[in-house]
């Protein structure tokens, strides 16, 4: 009865949150997984600069505990600068190895981290990018929207916003490789979700991408004026242009 009433009350909330419209041009969102205060100290920075706004996807046990992580004063700052803060977990486990139980106690306590420092959570990014049906069940009872970390474009993400793709920008990337993509979001019309785990200014390893090729990146999105929104305002903030 609780997963069921869960469900209902997500549809609910999906139906009143959203507009009856949808972008026309193409979109792009920037979303962080895992929490590298290298998102606050190199990316934050370069989107900023554009006035460009993203989804951070924290692991919350680690904030401020772990010089590797961000703290609630970073964060806070992300914000206000109207950042997404969305779920990505309380111990990042892979929740298709755990029990329902388990699985819904570790998201439950991201929630109500986040929560507790004013943040309302929409949205959620698996762990590892790793989750099967009976995992998507328990998401659907507490959130409105889940990303995935595979997938390319966005496909009539209307009618699935449960499964949104994502293209992972990671080394050895580079602007070059990634500028197609962005073209052909503009040639269609889609929205391209871009997922990041940290980035660095210089020698970037497995899962980092460069601080210089970001900057391309959101130079390029920049100049071809295409908007720029958080997760969860595609669905909640998506209008006719």
């Amino acid at each position: 009865m609780r997963m069921f009433l869960g469900v209902l009350f997500s549809a609910i909330l999906f139906l009143f949150a959203a507009p009856a419209y949808c972008y026309e041009e193409a979109v792009i969102t920037f979303t962080f997984d895992d929490g590298s205060e290298t998102i606050f100290t190199n990316a934050f920075p370069i989107l900023d600069k554009y006035n460009f706004s993203a989804t951070l996807y924290p692991v919350t046990k680690y904030i401020g505990d772990d010089s590797w992580y961000v703290n609630w004063n970073q964060i806070s700052v992300l914000g206000k600068r109207g950042w997404e803060i969305g779920s990505h977990s309380h111990t990042h486990p892979d929740m298709t190895k755990l029990s329902d139980e388990d699985s819904a106690q570790d998201i439950d306590l991201s929630i109500r981290t986040l929560e507790s420092q004013g943040f309302k959570v929409r949205s959620y990014a698996s762990p590892f990018g790793e989750y099967d049906e009976r995992v998507l069940r328990l998401v659907k009872t507490r959130f409105l929207y889940h990303r995935k970390a595979w997938g390319g474009l966005a496909e009539n993400p209307e009618k699935n916003h449960y499964e949104i793709p994502a293209v992972e920008l990671k080394q050895p990337m580079t602007f070059d490789d990634v500028k197609p993509l962005i073209d052909r979001a503009v040639k269609e019309k889609k929205w391209l979700v871009f997922l990041l785990h940290a980035v660095v200014e210089t020698n970037p390893q497995e899962f980092q991408f460069s601080a210089a090729e970001l900057e391309k990146i959101a130079d390029y999105v920049n100049n071809l004026k295409i908007k720029v929104i958080v997760f969860s305002d595609y669905f909640e903030g998506r209008r006719k242009k």
